[in-house]
């Protein structure tokens, strides 16, 4: 994993009330949680959400987050593109 790389992705879903979401990495089809603390400066909320038909781009970054009883990779610096 090289957290530095931009990457591309599909928001999953966003749940607005909690603020967070899933973003599934358009070319490892894994999925990265990411929380409204870590979409890029200026965005607010995102408004994916597949099972809706609502197709929503974005780029982010990666960042490992796993402490001494879990791995956790989490997106950040989330921001659409569409």
């Amino acid at each position: 994993m090289n957290e530095n790389e931009t990457r591309i992705g599909t928001v999953k879903f966003w749940h607005d009330q909690k603020g967070y979401s899933f973003i599934i990495d358009d070319e490892t089809k894994k999925e990265y949680y990411t929380y409204r603390k870590n979409l890029a400066e200026g965005v607010t909320r995102l408004t994916g959400n597949i099972e809706e038909g609502i197709i929503e781009k974005v780029t982010f970054e990666l960042k490992d987050h796993s402490g001494k009883d879990r791995k956790q990779i989490h997106a950040i610096n989330v921001k659409p593109i569409n």
